[in-house]
């Protein structure tokens, strides 16, 4: 199986990190990695993962589309929107072992990779400097929600309406727009008014 997709997402152009990754020393807990990762195809509708847990799993999501979601007072509020390539799960659950209230939902059949705890948790005791993973993982968990908080802050409703759609061409096609409402924060009716509008 050939794991490439899985490292040029998690070091885009980085020279640095690619010369690093070239080396035969890295080479060795590179392959260590890659013996730990599963594969597993899902259809659309089914339940990844359900909250009120501590994730001992995260994924990285090759083909296909998936929705996370949280309960707030019976109704769903959905907090990701995961197109590939890209990580799925609760990144700070996973990482730091507390419960999470993500659940996790396949939208498009797909196909991913799984990154078990214990397995990453191995290969960063034996070689040390593996915790580039670790470290790349989180780094892009900041940036989505350092991005999410921004726009938040400083775009309009009808603002963030506008940029999800421009910057996610043909997201509006792989997701409800219930989903996407309640995505940007905003009421079905408001949703189908930007829609009109854009």
């Amino acid at each position: 199986m050939d794991y490439k997709n899985f490292f040029n997402y998690l070091f885009p152009g980085d020279k640095l990190s690619s010369f690093m990754l070239a080396q035969s020393a890295h080479s060795v807990w590179i392959k260590e990695l890659e013996s730990q990762l599963k594969t597993i195809d899902i259809q659309h509708g089914r339940i990844l993962a359900l909250g009120r847990s501590i994730p001992d799993v995260i994924y990285f999501l090759e083909k296909g589309a998936i929705k996370g979601y949280e309960d707030h007072q019976g109704k769903k509020k959905i907090t990701h929107l995961w197109e590939s390539p890209c990580i799925v799960g609760d990144i700070i659950s996973f990482f730091y072992e507390s419960i999470s209230s993500l659940n996790i939902e396949i939208v498009q059949d797909s196909s991913l990779l799984v990154l078990e705890r214990p397995a990453l948790s191995s290969v960063i005791i034996t070689y040390p400097e593996s915790y580039l993973i670790r470290e790349s993982i989180l780094l892009k968990h900041m940036i989505y929600y350092e991005k999410q908080y921004l726009d938040f802050q400083k775009l309009s409703a009808f603002e963030r309406f506008k940029k999800l759609l421009s910057t996610r061409k043909g997201i509006e096609l792989i997701f409800s727009k219930t989903d996407l409402a309640s995505y940007l924060c905003i009421s079905r009716s408001s949703y189908n008014e930007f829609y009109a509008r854009k």
